[in-house]
């Protein structure tokens, strides 16, 4: 047990990872904005007009569920480097998402095919990154 009290302990912020997300698209990331926390693969980012300003972003991120997109200034860092929870718990969904698709899509229907195809390839990508990490 601590015997110094609460208040009088030493604040060290935890440090924001400063990644340019542009450098992202195409991977999968970990990306906080003012909001919320997501995981998934980075489709578009870019400066905005009001960049000037600091760096003001527009992104959109395809999760295994639906593509959310935003603007601000996101901190984005890659799921392989320390995120292993997000990232397991992304692996389980995109199986279980393929599986859904693989069971109850109608046959001969081309829309839940090119959904189970981009499903496969997420996933695929993402076991991809996480062998890669050392």
């Amino acid at each position: 047990m601590n015997a110094i009290p609460a208040t009088d302990q030493p604040y060290t912020p935890i440090a924001r990872p400063v990644t340019d997300p542009a450098a992202l698209v195409g991977r999968w990331v970990r990306l906080r904005d003012d909001r919320a926390e997501h995981v998934g693969v980075l489709v578009h980012a870019a400066p905005t007009a009001r960049a000037e300003e600091g760096q003001e972003w527009a992104w959109t991120l395809r999760t295994p569920f639906e593509e959310v997109a935003g603007t601000g200034r996101p901190s984005v860092e890659p799921v392989a480097g320390r995120a292993a929870a997000p990232a397991r718990r992304a692996r389980g969904r995109l199986r279980a998402v393929r599986a859904d698709l693989a069971e109850f899509a109608p046959a001969g229907d081309t829309g839940p095919t090119r959904a189970r195809d981009l499903v496969e390839a997420d996933l695929d990508q993402l076991e991809w990154e996480l062998a890669a990490q050392p």
